[in-house]
């Protein structure tokens, strides 16, 4: 191309730029939003289904296999049954080998981000 010193525009790769790190930025601030719509509703229906018959037939199962010891370190007494898969469509439906007696030091050792004392 006779005449042109430079064959890609900064400029406009920047001001390009800019549009779509702004974009980007929208795009997640909403998957966010929706992501913590779907996680409230998914706690309600968690902890519905934690006061269930159902589920406390399973963790008495559980616990009655785990002789109430924690399955994880097999030190501490089990508290808690922790779900390896919880998705809304195992809830009711889980095998009990997918559920785990725990202590709750183990529990928080699976859950970093959970507050089990709250």
């Amino acid at each position: 191309i006779a005449g042109v010193t430079e064959l890609w525009d900064h400029e406009l790769e920047r001001r390009n730029d800019e549009i779509y790190d702004d974009l980007r930025r929208a795009y997640w601030r909403d998957r966010e939003a929706m992501r913590d719509a779907e996680n409230e509703e998914w706690w309600q229906l968690y902890t519905e289904y934690l006061r269930s018959p159902v589920w406390r037939a399973k963790r008495n199962a559980v616990m009655m296999r785990a002789k109430s010891r924690c399955e994880c370190c097999a030190v501490n007494p089990a508290v808690h049954v922790h779900h390896l898969s919880p998705y809304p469509e195992v809830l009711g439906h889980e095998p009990l080998w997918t559920l785990r007696a725990v202590c709750l030091r183990c529990h928080q050792l699976l859950h970093p981000h959970r507050d089990f004392n709250a």
